[in-house]
């Protein structure tokens, strides 16, 4: 077992730093009626002011939704209720602070909650992980500030859906079982069970992804049966909870809300085993590679990744189980009947996938030095790519085949960006994420230039970033806008509420 060294302080400056540039974003649009948020959200209102489980009242109160079920004369979330359960104290303590608070104002606390903070408590853990097997900090802080601010965590970690908070619910167990020994204390096995079911309890594929994890702890406890009986005792209180919340809304432990679906997303669910069935080429496609949707369009960094997990096996059983995780949810994913996924950044399924990538590619850029100017690279695309679309609009409607170049950038160059924490001290939302890009940039150059050993050696590594950063940009050119996609950026303009600092202005017509 790897001994994980301490962060120092200096680094959790870095994720503090990280943290603010998560948290003061909020791309929040009420006339779209984001469905797959305000279900959870609903049911966090039911259960904190009404004590039920059904989301009538809310339905009632702030309009209808397109992700719900409908059983016994109620309605209901179709979601997990994990994510909507751990919303709950947050929505008592803001409504004893305000009984009257608006849509928008229960979103930002709800998102910062659910999904800002434990992104947070990832990248410290993350940091503190890497540093048992990649023995260079600076190439630990790219690769951490690559996730935080250039992958789907930036996305999912900022708005309330339940990807992110899975990745940081199956990633956390994976470490605390890390540190597992036969002798393991009680509280840190009741620990391990406890995230385990809560994962579940957020997402219900994450039951499949689980199984390794917890084979993997049973292994660093060598099959203790004492430590084995206190996880599954600290998992037993969220399960029954879990099955006690199936039971009162859906009459059985066992029947989730894909049972009483009243949109035609019940056709997909019926498909398979709850609309997954067997992989395809046009999926893997669209997944990864696709201007659309590809995982390694948005994020360029994790392809080191892929070579990297040739080499993840060497360190270590951590090692072995990233190199099981990452195709296992390769393989989960592209056998969705609807891979697509709705409106999203990329593909929002594949965010729990995220952090088994790291370790890898942290791996092959350490026993190939000279590929540090590449991720260096691939880390400023991604953060502009996918940091830049979470900002300013983070619901990409399907029809778009070229989201960022047909979106997100024409919306940053015409001046159209959500409120931020920056206007608090008179900074605009552009020129705040100006800041954050340049302050990325400069971190670059000075990387580079410390771990170069020469000035020629610096200036050729500031040119290898900066190919990169240039031919990824045209690699995926921007579509020429025609009429129908001139429509689509008219109808975002008229949903927009844009940031009152700013001074946005419309597209030109084609």
């Amino acid at each position: 077992m790897t001994s994980l060294p301490a962060v120092s302080l200096r680094d959790r400056g870095v994720i503090v730093l990280l943290f603010v540039a998560l948290a003061a974003f909020f791309p929040y649009f009420e006339s779209i009626h984001s469905a797959n948020e305000l279900s959870r959200l609903y049911l966090t209102n039911a259960v904190a002011t009404e004590n039920v489980v059904h989301i009538d009242t809310s339905l009632d109160r702030l309009g209808n939704i397109h992700d719900k079920a409908f059983r016994d004369g109620h309605h209901y979330s179709d979601k997990a209720p994990g994510t909507s359960f751990f919303a709950v104290p947050a929505a008592w303590l803001y409504l004893a602070l305000d009984d009257t608070p608006t849509l928008a104002e229960e979103m930002r606390v709800l998102r910062l909650w659910v999904s800002v903070i434990p992104t947070a408590f990832l990248l410290l853990a993350m940091l503190r992980f890497l540093g048992g097997y990649i023995h260079d900090r600076g190439l630990r802080l790219w690769l951490v500030t690559g996730y935080a601010l250039g992958s789907l965590a930036t996305t999912y970690g900022i708005l309330l859906f339940g990807h992110q908070l899975s990745a940081v619910l199956v990633f956390g167990a994976f470490l605390v079982a890390h540190d597992a020994r036969p002798d393991w204390s009680s509280r840190r096995a009741l620990l391990m069970g406890l995230m385990g079911s809560a994962a579940v309890c957020v997402e219900y594929p994450n039951v499949i992804f689980m199984v390794p994890v917890v084979f993997y702890y049973w292994r660093q406890v060598q099959w203790s049966p004492r430590a084995i009986a206190l996880t599954v005792l600290g998992a037993l209180p969220l399960l029954v909870l879990l099955g006690w919340y199936h039971n009162t809304a859906f009459g059985s432990p066992w029947t989730t809300g894909y049972s009483y679906l009243t949109s035609s997303f019940k056709d997909v669910h019926a498909q398979g085993v709850m609309g997954i069935t067997w992989p395809t080429l046009d999926n893997l496609h669209l997944c990864f590679v696709s201007l659309r949707r590809g995982l390694f369009v948005y994020a360029p960094f994790l392809l080191l990744a892929l070579p990297g997990l040739l080499v993840v096996g060497r360190a270590g059983r951590a090692g072995k189980l990233a190199l099981i995780m990452a195709p296992l949810y390769a393989l989960f994913v592209t056998s969705m009947v609807y891979a697509e996924g709705g409106w999203s950044v990329s593909l929002r399924h594949l965010t729990p996938m995220v952090p088994w990538l790291l370790l890898p590619a942290g791996l092959l850029v350490q026993r190939l030095r000279w590929l540090r100017p590449v991720l260096v690279g691939l880390i400023l695309v991604s953060v502009v790519v996918t940091g830049l679309s979470s900002v300013t609009w983070p619901h990409f409607q399907e029809t778009v085949e070229n989201p960022f170049f047909q979106l997100t950038w024409p919306l940053f160059e015409h001046g159209w960006l959500p409120p931020s924490l920056f206007g608090a001290v008179g900074l605009s939302s552009k020129t705040a994420v100006l800041w954050i890009g340049g302050l990325v940039a400069l971190m670059a150059i000075a990387d580079l230039c410390q771990w170069s050993q020469s000035l020629w050696q610096c200036l050729l590594s500031l040119a290898v970033a900066g190919g990169l950063v240039w031919g990824a940009w045209h690699f995926a050119s921007p579509l020429h806008a025609d009429t129908e996609m001139a429509k689509e950026q008219r109808w975002v303009q008229s949903v927009y509420e844009p940031d009152p600092l700013g001074d946005p202005q419309p597209f030109p017509k084609p």
